[in-house]
This record gives structure tokens, sequence and C-alpha cells, in this order.
């Protein structure tokens, strides 16, 4: 019964820490696209959200 307790738990603590991961490598992506995406000007953000 003990075993299968650390097991789950095992189980438990693996998928958390996947889960940072995933989250972390989410985040790096996102700000690699913000690095490389042509910045635009506020003039030309507010133009095309009032269109």
């Amino acid at each position: 019964m003990k075993e299968a307790i650390l097991v789950a738990l095992e189980v438990y603590y693996m998928g958390f820490i996947i889960s940072i991961l995933i989250a972390a490598l989410i985040k790096g992506i996102l700000l690699v696209i913000r690095r490389f995406t042509p910045k635009k000007g506020v003039e030309a953000e507010r133009k095309e959200a009032a269109e």
C-alpha cells in the first residue's frame, strides 16, 4: 500500500515538473517572437484599432 502511494506521488510530481517546463518553454517562445517582430509606432496601432 505504501509503495502505491509513493508511485502516485512520483507521477504527480513528474507531471507538475513537466507542466512547469512546458510553461517556461512557451514563455521563452513568446519572448523570442516579441523580440523578432518589427515594432510599430503607437500611432499605427491606434489606426488599426480604429478600423
